[in-house]
């Protein structure tokens, strides 16, 4: 395409012309550039039949159901995507049943796992902070001379008395508008 013939065009509008190209210029070079970003990001969604999900499960079998749980969660995280798992267990011509028992039941076994796997780390961190709270509570507990049980007696009627002497200030309150 040839130039544009911008001779009877007043310099204000040669400029937002100027200024327009230029624009769409740089609209086309970012988009290209998200595009590369996209692209980068995209990574190869794994699926039951790849071979790292294939070797990942036989690698699982004879395991504990908590150590599979653990491994899938670790599974998940590193791959950054759900571990795939199919929905069924199809028999395989010529299998005896008891092959397919096994196979199935360690496919329930797996997606069991697969489930309690999701949340896996936050309930590793929440245990950690009950052992903490625990151990705290025992150490005041034996400052204190008596028991943790009775240390946890103690406190809920703290709070019972505290939330029954908050409800009675607030009816005071009430009365006092009521009264005013």
């Amino acid at each position: 395409m040839g130039r544009m013939n911008l001779s009877g065009w007043t310099p204000e509008a040669i400029a937002a012309r100027k200024q327009q190209q230029a624009n769409d210029r740089q609209k086309r070079k970012r988009a290209k550039e998200k595009e590369e970003r996209d692209m980068a990001k995209k990574k190869e969604v794994l699926t039951e039949s790849s071979p790292e999900v294939v070797e990942f499960v036989d690698d699982l079998r004879g395991l504990k159901f908590v150590g599979m749980i653990e491994l899938i969660a670790a599974w998940e995280r590193r791959y950054k995507q759900p571990f795939p798992i199919g929905s069924s267990v199809v028999a395989i011509p010529g299998e005896t049943h008891a092959e397919y028992h096994e196979r199935f039941e360690h496919h329930r076994q797996m997606a069991l796992a697969k489930f309690y796997s999701q949340d896996f780390y936050a309930r590793q961190k929440a245990k950690e902070r009950k052992k903490a709270f625990d151990t705290k509570e025992a150490m005041e507990a034996k400052r204190a001379g008596i028991s943790v049980f009775e240390l946890q007696k103690r406190r809920k009627i703290a709070a019972a008395a505290a939330a029954e002497a908050k409800k009675a200030r607030q009816v005071q309150r009430l009365a006092d508008k009521i009264a005013a």
